[in-house]
């Protein structure tokens, strides 16, 4: 295939992966008894736990305010997360994930490494560490642009 016309069909397909990706977490957020905004919310704290207020998720996710607000509200009445305030910034509060919500994250979490593993099937390690590379130093290549503007 012509490089120009596989390069247009992965970028094509990248943004159409949110989209299964997205049915891929509703899916798996109903079976949880939870809605889907939770289980963003508890997937992106408990897969990144270097991050812990709300406008982190905002930020590094693209949610809107009040899609994390209504998520967190809903997970708090669920007693799956307490909200304290932060430490460090009165202005922040810390989202803690407490120990009710674990099966569910657990859960949420095997959904998504099932998911990426299906996309990974019939790729053997060592090409997809080159395409993992790859990927790498196009994301540089991006940020460097970006930092150019």
């Amino acid at each position: 295939m012509e490089h120009k016309n596989l390069f247009r069909r992965f970028i094509y397909t990248s943004s159409q992966s949110r989209n299964l990706f997205a049915e891929t977490i509703s899916e798996c957020a109903s079976d949880c008894n939870i809605t889907k905004p939770e289980a963003d919310i508890l997937l992106f704290f408990a897969n990144n736990p270097e991050f812990s207020n709300a406008v982190d998720a905002v930020r590094c996710r693209g949610f809107s305010k009040a899609y994390v607000s209504k998520a967190l509200s809903l997970l708090q009445k669920r007693n799956f997360i307490t909200i304290k305030p932060s430490s460090s910034d009165r202005r922040y509060q810390q989202i803690v994930i407490n120990p009710p919500a674990q099966k569910t994250v657990k859960k949420l979490q095997k959904c998504q490494r099932d998911f990426f593993s299906s996309l990974k099937e019939g790729i053997p390690d060592d090409e997809f560490h080159t395409f993992l590379n790859v990927i790498d130093k196009m994301l540089d290549n991006y940020f460097e642009k970006l930092n150019q503007k």
